[in-house]
């Protein structure tokens, strides 16, 4: 893999390398998030809507090719972010809490991401759940990665399963690690992605076949034999934007974010 470049972070710098995640027509309020001078990273927002408080590597920027800013990740990594939040019970179940990446170029709305062969308005497009607090219980968490297909705004998802909600030890104030390895495939090897808690793998190992645009819809995200493993492919061909986000209810302290990589060539920088 010869991921040993650190090509993000580990400092968070508003305003630098996170910056308001104002894509799908969000208004970050102007207290959505603060940092000291010590450079640690706070999330709260004013309110306990979902993402009250969101932060992303990227933001949208009508001056700049495609419609943004900032960075987005291509050609795998191992991505990483060490945080702690309070109020776990206050927003038992819910996903506002979360850590997390969509493709820049769905996200974006600034690049064509259409399924060759289908309607232009059919689209393919990549969400990577690394953290998200929806697991039905204080004691876990959910990781995911979600292949969505179909009408922009009105599309559904196949899953790849990758064995979530993964279990954690209740500790949520304390500082804890939430990784992601994303491995792409080539024409001899699958691609495959690991979550991590701790630096202790958590769930399954989730893989697919490279990408190929003759594969119709939906994606596949089991081996049948005939059947190519298709879900997740997709996201070979993406570059992840990450994002924080959380609500008044849950306060996110944010120690670090880091992304390594083979190198940065891959990556889109605006």
């Amino acid at each position: 893999m010869g991921y040993k470049t650190q090509t993000f972070g580990p400092a968070p710098t508003l305003g630098s390398n996170w910056l308001p995640c104002n894509f799908y027509g969000l208004n970050q309020p102007s207290d959505y998030a603060t940092q000291d001078v010590g450079g640690t990273l706070y999330l709260s927002g004013p309110s306990a809507d979902s993402y009250g408080a969101t932060v992303c590597s990227a933001t949208p920027d009508s001056t700049n090719p495609h419609g943004w800013s900032g960075t987005a990740f291509g050609g795998g990594g191992y991505f990483e972010a060490v945080f702690s939040f309070t109020g776990a019970a206050a927003i038992e179940y819910e996903d506002a809490l979360a850590f997390w990446a969509n493709d820049i170029e769905e996200m974006s709305q600034g690049y064509d991401t259409s399924w060759q062969g289908m309607a232009s308005n059919y689209q393919d497009w990549i969400e990577v759940d690394i953290m998200e607090f929806d697991a039905s219980t204080l004691t876990q968490y959910g990781t995911a990665l979600h292949n969505w297909y179909g009408v922009a705004g009105v599309g559904t998802k196949t899953d790849l399963p990758v064995g979530s909600p993964a279990q954690a030890a209740n500790n949520w104030s304390n500082m804890n690690k939430y990784g992601m390895l994303w491995v792409p495939a080539t024409a001899t090897t699958q691609g495959y992605i690991k979550y991590f808690y701790n630096d202790v793998q958590v769930g399954t190992t989730g893989y697919w076949n490279q990408y190929d645009t003759a594969n119709p819809p939906p994606p596949n995200a089991s081996d049948t034999g005939s059947s190519p493993l298709s879900a997740g492919s997709v996201l070979d061909l993406r570059h992840l934007a990450l994002i924080l986000g959380t609500n008044s209810q849950a306060p996110m302290t944010v120690q670090s974010v880091s992304v390594w990589q083979a190198s940065s060539a891959n990556n889109i920088t605006h």
